[in-house]
């Protein structure tokens, strides 16, 4: 039994001195609690450029859009907290330069006190004596070619074409497409426009299946009747559209959370994550580690320094070892 215990106790020995026993424990928890004002949540800015048809049968359309543009523009200063919005202004005729904010200097954008007032006047000196072969899409590509700062850094594209004629221009969509998607994803290209959809409207063009209907659907855009007495419901439809496109607005987080401790806190109430359709408001994006805000009808109007709290537990970065016997 003797040489048995000792080779028992030699190989304890051994084991302590070779083998260190590790003690580990879970690490203590680490909170944050950061508030944010409205203004520094992020949105993507939105670049929208219109290209109006000025050929001389174009005179009543050219009414109705200045009659009812205070309805699109609206929706983008009732938002204009949250979102960094650019317009610019094209005719369909290929030699002319822009009538509106496309260069340094004649931006029309969020900062602007009067967007209405400069767009409404863009649009009457369009005027109507335009070519007779309309086009749409070189203008706009003489026109990003010409000016590429109107396109911001991570800026969604939106395209607005009024017209009551098919599109000219030699090139083809899949070209066109082609030329867009070098300068922004497909994902980021929106296109919207009213033409003549109906066969018995007001010039009887086809549109379906047409090089306009092709583009619009490509991008997933909206399209409208161009021989409707008001242009309201559908330029209110397009910038319902792209608000929505571009208010998905997200506070990026400074460290990795704890995904059921995350709590969003408004004026000292906790505002419900998950879908809108279930009272929600918001959703953690563990791609972009951000909080990431779908309806934000929660905040007061016109007050971008209202604070937005954040509170979660910190998710450990590895088990800490905290202490080694020998």
């Amino acid at each position: 039994m003797r040489p048995i215990f000792l080779s028992l106790a030699l190989a304890f020995v051994l084991i302590s001195c070779e083998s260190p026993i590790f003690v580990q424990q879970a690490p203590p928890k680490i909170s944050s609690n950061h508030s944010y004002t409205v203004r520094e949540m992020v949105t993507t800015p939105a670049d929208i450029l219109w290209v109006i048809d000025n050929s001389p049968s174009m005179k009543k359309h050219h009414r109705n859009l200045i009659r009812n543009m205070n309805i699109f523009i609206n929706n983008f200063i009732t938002n204009s907290q949250l979102i960094k919005w650019r317009m610019g202004l094209l005719s369909t005729s290929e030699s002319e330069a822009p009538y509106i904010g496309l260069s340094p200097g004649n931006y029309l954008d969020s900062s602007d006190v009067n967007p209405y007032s400069r767009f409404s006047s863009a649009i009457f000196h369009l005027g109507t004596g335009g070519d007779y072969e309309e086009k749409s899409f070189t203008p706009i590509r003489n026109a990003l070619e010409s000016f590429p700062d109107f396109l911001r850094d991570d800026s969604k594209l939106f395209i607005i074409i009024v017209s009551d004629e098919k599109e000219q221009s030699k090139e083809s969509v899949e070209e066109f497409l082609g030329f867009l998607k070098s300068l922004r994803p497909l994902s980021s290209i929106s296109a919207y426009g009213i033409f003549e959809k109906k066969e018995d409207g007001c010039g009887g063009l086809r549109f379906k299946g047409s090089r306009y209907d092709r583009f619009i659907q490509f991008t997933g855009g909206l399209s409208s009747e161009i021989c409707d007495d008001e242009y309201g419901l559908a330029l209110a439809a397009f910038s319902t559209d792209i608000v929505k496109k571009v208010m998905t607005t997200k506070i990026y987080l400074d460290s990795v959370p704890i995904i059921e401790t995350i709590q969003v806190l408004y004026e000292g109430g906790a505002i419900s994550p998950g879908k809108s359709s279930e009272g929600g408001y918001w959703r953690y994006d563990i791609s972009e580690n951000a909080i990431s805000f779908h309806d934000l009808s929660f905040l007061k109007e016109g007050d971008d320094t209202e604070k937005i709290k954040i509170v979660f537990e910190k998710m450990p970065l590895f088990d800490q070892t905290v202490g080694v016997l020998d």
